[in-house]
């Protein structure tokens, strides 16, 4: 996404959309469908894409997916965009790592994939807290839709992740019509890290299949 990791930053100013940017990627690629997966917010990215690209859609892999529309989030006392509006971007990322409750489990069970995770959060330019971001969302959002997917959906989620993204995984697992869900136990946010062989045992399971 762009922002992240080696991808562009956004133009200021100027409107995009994180599905069209994937859709622009498999058609330069050749590509004229897939099997998307996606994890956390990526998760909701693949949901959208779906949704707007359906032909292009042959099943859908969601790990402890975010979803467009929902709005029932845990409270919680750290604003990254305020703190880098005070203190700047490094501080912001720096607050993160240190309050994450995710990456302080792996710190204490799975040291060496606390450290990529770390990794992963500094290496984030935090273009998106300092800036108004205009990436267009799905409209009207992906929890209102989710009955239109038809494609096989597999829905992972780690044991020890919130209670938000378990909620979410229930909603998905509910709406979408050919769906199964998994939990993998003894992981959190992030399965495919934490868990890779067993990750990759249920993906590949999945898509045997389908």
């Amino acid at each position: 996404m762009r922002g992240f990791g080696k991808s562009a930053l956004p133009i200021v100013g100027k409107e995009y959309s994180h599905t069209e940017d994937l859709k622009a990627l498999l058609n330069q690629l050749g590509i004229d469908y897939a099997y998307v997966i996606g994890s956390s917010m990526g998760g909701r990215i693949a949901l959208d894409f779906a949704l707007e690209y359906p032909e292009v859609t042959k099943a859908l892999i969601l790990a402890d997916s975010s979803l467009g529309g929902f709005q029932d989030w845990s409270k919680t006392d750290f604003d990254p965009d305020e703190e880098a509006k005070e203190k700047g971007v490094e501080a912001a990322k720096d607050l993160m790592m240190k309050t994450n409750p995710n990456i302080l489990r792996l710190a204490r069970e799975k040291p060496d994939v606390a450290v990529r995770a770390k990794q992963m959060i500094s290496e984030y330019s935090g273009w998106h807290f300092v800036n108004t971001d205009l990436c267009r969302s799905l409209d009207p959002p992906a929890i209102g839709r989710l009955r239109e997917i038809r494609v096989p959906t597999l829905i992972i989620v780690g044991e020890c992740d919130s209670s938000d993204f378990h909620r979410i995984a229930d909603i998905l697992n509910k709406k979408i019509q050919n769906s199964k869900r998994m939990i993998l136990k003894g992981v959190g946010h992030v399965p495919n890290m934490e868990a890779p062989r067993e990750f990759n045992e249920a993906v590949l399971g999945f898509l045997v299949n389908v």
